[in-house]
């Protein structure tokens, strides 16, 4: 599942560390008090930052188009 094409997404991935890839991301979702949503994304890895860099591109395009990042 982890060197395929696509994406992964693994809940708890924190309680696995050996089994990561060295380069991957880090998703936390939070629910504030008011039941507002807050999301970091976090870059693991030598390859972990261009990685990030071209997910921050994507976001900024679909920004871009209209689509919410709140």
């Amino acid at each position: 599942y982890f060197y395929g094409e696509g994406i992964t997404l693994i809940e708890w991935a924190e309680r696995i560390p050996s089994y990561l890839p060295e380069t991957h991301f880090e998703i936390c979702l939070r629910i504030a008090p008011d039941f507002s949503r807050a999301i970091r994304l976090a870059a693991v890895g030598k390859q972990g930052e261009p990685a990030f860099q071209a997910a921050q591109q994507i976001v900024s395009r679909a920004a871009e188009a209209g689509v919410r990042r709140d």
